[in-house]
């Protein structure tokens, strides 16, 4: 399984993604936490492409879908001009139902396959399966990602190319056999989606 990354477009150190497995004497999984505000970006948007309607443009959404050998979606996240000089570190936090304290849907055995943009690029109005971002560099194939845990997909310098405005980085997300249905969250439970952290 290979990972097709929003991170790729970081022009991050690829290494491989982590995952951790949740810790009995906290509500979140190990590492499944966000740090202080102003430290992490979250996805600003979703879209939605169809390898069964490849002409088909999908509005944003903060909602994410996937579903076998069709929906993948685009996740576009904001790097801010203070990215500069700093290192970038691309998650996927996925805690459980009751520890996110929200519904989402997942059912298969977790194979996804991330694939990387071009750093400055990301969905627009005018995306589709047919009509994606240019191509950037993706992270290395990760494991299975299965409810209960927080995973480390990408980290290294954030490669901001013009500090005097934000950074677009992109990737998409597909599979073969596992359905994934969620809405990017900060909150109420343990946060749930596509962050980057910045330090």
């Amino acid at each position: 399984m290979k990972f097709l990354p929003l991170l790729a477009l970081l022009g991050l150190t690829m290494a491989s993604a982590i995952p951790t497995t949740s810790n009995e004497d906290c509500d979140c999984p190990v590492n499944g936490t966000l740090p202080e505000e102003g430290s992490y970006v979250s996805t600003s948007a979703f879209y939605e492409i169809s390898a069964k309607k490849p002409n088909k443009h999908y509005p944003p959404s903060l909602t994410a879908k996937v579903t076998p050998g069709d929906l993948c979606f685009i996740t576009n996240l904001e790097l801010p001009t203070t990215a500069v000089g700093k290192t970038c570190t691309l998650k996927f936090l996925f805690p459980t139902k009751e520890q996110a304290k929200q519904w989402y849907k997942f059912s298969g055995p977790g194979h996804f396959t991330f694939t990387g943009y071009a750093t400055g690029v990301g969905a627009d109005d005018t995306t589709t399966y047919n009509n994606q971002p240019a191509p950037g560099p993706s992270p290395p194939s990760p494991p299975e990602i299965l409810p209960g845990n927080a995973y480390t997909i990408f980290s290294g310098p954030c490669g901001i190319p013009d500090p005097s405005t934000t950074t677009t980085v992109s990737g998409s997300l597909c599979s073969a056999d596992t359905l994934l249905e969620f809405t990017q969250s900060t909150g109420p439970g343990c946060p749930l989606g596509f962050f980057v952290e910045i330090s």
